[in-house]
């Protein structure tokens, strides 16, 4: 793959979503994730944590890869953040600036973040 091919995106675009989904292929925890926030009528960016060609070009971490686990210190998928002030109720999670964050599937926090529990 050249150059060319590689995709520019900046951290600040991305993390412009109230709720992000970093996710890879032939993840079952990825799959329910997506499958219980869209029943719950919730609106997520999705970030292939596989794509290469995504880079993150304002930050020292390169890739989303490169951000989860090194940044986030992730050890698994899917990796959900979601905005502070998404969260309906308090929920015991990691911060990363005005960021919570979890790894894999999480159906309390899930249902905590979807719109019918915002106040």
């Amino acid at each position: 793959m050249t150059d060319a091919h590689i995709a520019q995106t900046k951290h600040d675009a991305i993390m412009d979503h109230d709720v992000i989904v970093f996710s890879k292929d032939r993840c079952p925890q990825c799959d329910q994730t997506k499958r219980v926030m869209r029943k719950n009528g919730i609106d997520f960016h999705e970030v292939d944590l596989q794509d290469e060609s995504i880079r993150l070009t304002d930050q020292e971490y390169e890739t989303p890869y490169e951000f989860v686990t090194q940044a986030l210190k992730a050890k698994g998928a899917p990796v959900v953040i979601v905005k502070n002030h998404r969260l309906g109720q308090a929920i015991k999670a990691s911060v990363y600036g005005e960021f919570t964050f979890w790894f894999g599937f999480r159906s309390d926090f899930i249902k905590a973040i979807a719109p019918d529990n915002q106040g």
